[in-house]
């Protein structure tokens, strides 16, 4: 029997009156909530597991915040909270470096810290007209965070969605444009995200044994060379720190941070020398003006010689350029569509 809102019992009993399916509740504007609407949320959300520790006016309040238009999903979910803790809003109990979707404690961190205070009715006010506006931040800001988060976690505990975030997002970074699909993917399960809050910091020094390399995902460097000064400043996408492992040499150079909150992505020495070692001294690369505009990739063949024995040559397949390096390229090398068995270009 369904009791209707004003019969006897329906007062006596003080049973709140639902008066839409709870779902339907959540899609609509917080603003547009009526008491009805929050007394069915609130009394789905108090018999979920997830909230059996909560205090009933912190589960009040989520049944008016709770909205499903802008967040699509769990791990949408995730990445804005992330930001929220890379931003220092709120932060674990135990300093957990990164956001874990698990039964883990966070709070904000003004109620930490102590300096949190009861907001005005105008505070309260204004804090709901802007809330929308904060929620679609988050929901921008959070995939980076995402990445950020399944980064931070060491490579063994990477899951295969983990793995297949990173290599999605390894596809738009320039300094690996020349490599194949296959170098990228083990180079998602060895990546290792690092970061430095304040600029003028010495990553490495001129001499240092090189230990590993460096892709520049956020803010730029400084290339500093004795008795040179500045040649050179690197930014998002580029690449240093390479030439030392493939000749097993010291840093030819300074590094220091020209940015406040620099983040790398970075790989270890023994990962480069399995994964990347042979890529990188078959490459040649032609530079301007520091930058490369052309990448080529040395391939060894073996070709028949007029006395019926074999040897190895090497061809060299365009891996990527400007337009108009490529076709400066072919023309010097003479390159046809028919080109002779035993050409050294592809």
């Amino acid at each position: 029997m369904k009791l209707l809102s004003g019969s006897p019992l329906a007062d006596k009993l003080q049973i709140p009156v639902v008066s839409l399916e709870w779902t339907e509740c959540l899609d609509k504007r917080p603003t547009d909530r009526t008491s009805d609407d929050l007394d069915a949320i609130f009394s789905k959300l108090k018999d979920v597991k997830a909230f059996e520790k909560f205090h009933p006016l912190l589960i009040q309040q989520l049944c008016y915040y709770s909205y499903f238009e802008i967040v699509h999903s769990r791990s949408q979910a995730v990445g804005m909270w992330q930001a929220l803790l890379e931003e220092a809003a709120i932060t674990h109990v135990s300093q957990e470096h990164y956001f874990k979707d698990k039964y883990l404690f966070y709070r904000f961190t003004g109620d930490e810290s102590g300096t949190l205070t009861r907001p005005s009715t105008a505070e309260e006010s204004e804090c709901e007209e802007q809330l929308n506006d904060v929620i679609l931040t988050l929901s921008q800001v959070g995939p980076d965070a995402m990445l950020r988060m399944i980064l931070r976690k060491p490579p063994h505990e990477r899951t295969i969605d983990d793995l297949e975030i990173i290599y999605d997002e390894l596809l738009h970074i320039k300094a690996l444009s020349h490599l194949s699909s296959l170098v990228k993917r083990e180079l998602a399960s060895v990546l290792i995200f690092e970061a430095h809050p304040f600029k003028g910091e010495v990553l490495f020094s001129q001499g240092d044994e090189g230990k590993s390399w460096y892709i520049i995902l956020k803010a730029s460097v400084q290339c500093i060379i004795y008795g040179k000064g500045i040649v050179g400043t690197l930014h998002e996408g580029d690449d240093f720190g390479k030439l030392s492992l493939v000749n097993n040499s010291p840093r030819t150079a300074t590094i220091i941070l020209n940015e406040d909150n620099t983040h790398f992505l970075r790989v270890d020495k023994d990962d480069f020398n399995r994964i990347l070692r042979d890529v990188e001294a078959n490459t040649i690369r032609l530079k301007e003006f520091g930058k490369d505009v052309l990448i080529l990739d040395k391939v060894p063949i073996n070709v028949k010689t007029a006395d019926g024995t074999y040897q190895v040559c090497y061809k060299y397949s365009i891996m990527s350029g400007a337009a108009e390096k490529i076709l400066e390229y072919l023309l010097e090398t003479y390159i046809c569509v028919n080109c002779e068995e035993g050409d050294t270009n592809l």
